[in-house]
């Protein structure tokens, strides 16, 4: 399934072109967006988890693969809530939301 935001956002992407000015206002908002993740429930979660398996008592080719997985989903939810907050950031400072 498709994310809703990825699309947004790629459709934003393609409505608005590329010039300078609107280069540095989403640079701007991209970093904002991963300042704001890492504060996430989330990110703290996958953090978390990483951190207690990491302590955890199993053998090693266990402990890589989990990590490997739990890195891998957040990615994946970096990457929506990267979308999602350049989108919605986006559509607030032009007006259009």
């Amino acid at each position: 399934m498709r994310d809703r935001y990825k699309d947004m956002w790629e459709q934003v992407r393609e409505r608005e072109g590329s010039s300078d000015a609107l280069e540095q206002m989403l640079d701007g908002i991209y970093e904002e967006a991963n300042e704001s993740f890492r504060f996430t429930g989330c990110c703290r979660q996958l953090e978390s988890d990483r951190n207690s398996l990491l302590a955890w008592r199993c053998p090693t080719w266990y402990k890589k693969r989990k990590i490997d997985e739990l890195e891998r989903e957040f990615q994946r939810e970096k990457e929506r809530f990267l979308c999602k907050y350049t989108v919605m950031r986006y559509l607030e400072l032009t007006g259009k939301l």
